[in-house]
């Protein structure tokens, strides 16, 4: 009869035992639950290229110079009423400079490239340049590539028609702390790139004290 006794006390303990561990893991999956809600990014999500590439902001300026070339290539940039934007002076109300690339040093990835972004297409010229800064490599000249993309948005944000690239291959720079006009152009009354109003005639962004 004891015997008989002793299982069912086993018995008994493991069924306890059993609903202790299940009630455990129950417990973790709520918590995790929980986590991944409060956790979860709280951001508007992207507005997607014909590439199926996110794309934020209304115009991205980018330039490129050779991967093994350690030199310091600045992009500096003019929206229409606002102070240039470049590494000495990172944002204004319109531009961003989102990249400030010096070459290889304190990169991991080595490549060469500064991006710059707007928020807003206002009325006016507008005017990027690149200037040689640094060169560390020792080299005789550069060459830089830029691509510009302008990117119409209604105002909640989403693409309308067709998005605008153009690209500028081949800039050559010829000695360090020579300064070059990329492009200048003009956004219109409609907030759309004006036909014809585009130019590289050189337009000085970076301050001679800088």
């Amino acid at each position: 009869m004891s015997r008989f006794a002793d299982h069912e006390e086993d018995a008994g303990y493991n069924t306890a035992f059993q609903d202790m561990l299940f009630g455990i893991i129950g417990v973790i999956g709520a918590v995790a639950i929980i986590l991944l809600v409060l956790l979860k990014p709280t951001v508007e999500p992207s507005v997607a290229t014909e590439e199926g590439e996110p794309m934020r902001g209304n115009l991205h300026m980018e330039i490129f110079w050779p991967n093994e070339v350690n030199a310091d290539i600045d992009l500096w940039g003019a929206a229409p009423g606002q102070v240039p934007v470049g590494y000495s002076n990172m944002h204004n109300p319109i531009l961003d400079l989102i990249r400030d690339d010096l070459g290889d040093y304190q990169d991991i990835t080595h490549l060469n490239y500064e991006i710059m972004s707007a928020r807003g297409l206002p009325e006016g010229e507008w005017a990027f340049n690149v200037h040689w800064y640094g060169n560390r490599a020792g080299v005789a000249e550069i060459r830089v590539d830029a691509v510009l993309t302008i990117n119409y948005t209604d105002s909640e944000g989403k693409t309308v028609g067709s998005r605008v690239r153009i690209e500028i291959r081949d800039v050559l720079l010829t000695h360090q702390g020579q300064e070059v006009t990329l492009i200048r152009f003009r956004i219109g009354p409609d907030g759309r790139l004006v036909p014809g109003s585009q130019t590289n005639l050189f337009r000085p962004l970076r301050s001679p004290v800088q």
